[in-house]
């Protein structure tokens, strides 16, 4: 197992409200894992698409789209380089610290925040940002 762990800085934002500021650390994934991951989720969509066979009339459409949706999702999976092991974020609107552990690094990603239940938004904090005026 890879144990290449680096810390990155996140934002969450939830319209109308100044964003916040976290940090998380990302373990970087290998080629092997980040395969198998790939194939993983296309396997799901693969068992999706066999039971789909079984229905009349639908399997014409279903299990194309299925197949076809696996490719994407897998392609998709496989081009995600890290896995997020710890950190939170404090929710924009009241303060409370939204964890986010065991997570593909997919930018961006959604939470929910445990206190107010608001959706929050969030991603890697952007260094070469204007600054409003």
């Amino acid at each position: 197992m890879n144990e290449d762990l680096t810390e990155i800085g996140v934002e969450a934002k939830i319209y109308g409200m100044p964003p916040s500021v976290g940090a998380v650390r990302i373990r970087s994934l290998g080629t092997a894992e980040r395969v198998r991951n790939g194939l993983a989720k296309f396997g799901t969509f693969l068992g999706i698409a066999l039971v789909c066979v079984f229905f009349p009339i639908v399997h014409l459409v279903l299990v194309p789209l299925s197949l076809m949706l696996g490719l994407h999702f897998a392609a998709k999976t496989m081009r995600v380089r890290g896995r997020i092991v710890s950190g939170s974020v404090p929710c924009p609107e009241c303060g409370e610290p939204c964890l986010l552990d065991a997570k593909l690094a997919q930018w961006p990603m959604t939470a929910d925040c445990a206190g107010c239940r608001r959706h929050i938004g969030i991603g890697p904090v952007e260094t070469g940002k204007p600054s409003p005026r």
